[in-house]
């Protein structure tokens, strides 16, 4: 498993249906063409795609115990007193629903990565490329929606409110 970092999710869009990337390195400015969205300026600019895509990789990378995917009692343990303030039994079930969705994403995504990865052209037509990337943006609503029903409403808000704190942290460009 990859390691994610929250704040800087440079792999979550590949020049996506929303046309964003997220700003890395260097890159101070946005070039001619692109407009910046700071979280912490405009929280509310964000794509819910990408806030949510980051609050499921957070909470997988988490809680990975980094041998076989499976989770961690001690993270599960931080994520419960630390950071969401819910029961470890609801951190396992938004975990549980986390892992799917983003499992669901990658799959979906995975020949478009590969391919950036090799420099091998997979001939695909442009408008195939964003129908996979969008379908992969409604997979990750579908895990958001898929954690507000599995959750109690208080851990949902609780989820909600760590995904508000997460974007505050988020810098990406979008096209004009």
């Amino acid at each position: 498993m990859s390691t994610f970092h929250p704040f800087l999710v440079a792999s979550i869009l590949l020049a996506g249906p929303s046309s964003a990337w997220f700003a890395a390195g260097d890159e101070t400015s946005p070039p001619p063409g692109w407009r910046e969205i700071d979280g912490r300026k405009e929280p509310h600019w964000l794509p819910q795609h990408v806030v949510w895509e980051g609050v499921m990789r957070s909470l997988v990378s988490f809680a990975s115990d980094g041998v076989d995917g499976g989770h961690s009692d001690e993270s599960i343990a931080a994520l419960s007193r630390y950071t969401l303030y819910i029961s470890p039994s609801e951190i396992r079930r938004a975990l549980d629903v986390a892992r799917s969705a983003i499992n669901r994403v990658d799959e979906l995504r995975r020949p478009l990565n590969e391919e950036h990865g090799s420099g091998k052209s997979l001939g695909w037509t442009r408008d195939r490329r964003l129908k996979t990337l969008e379908a992969a943006e409604r997979e990750v609503m579908n895990g958001k929606l898929e954690l507000q029903s599995q959750l109690s409403p208080q851990a949902f808000r609780a989820v909600e409110r760590w995904a508000a704190i997460l974007s505050f942290g988020t810098v990406l460009w979008v096209r004009e």
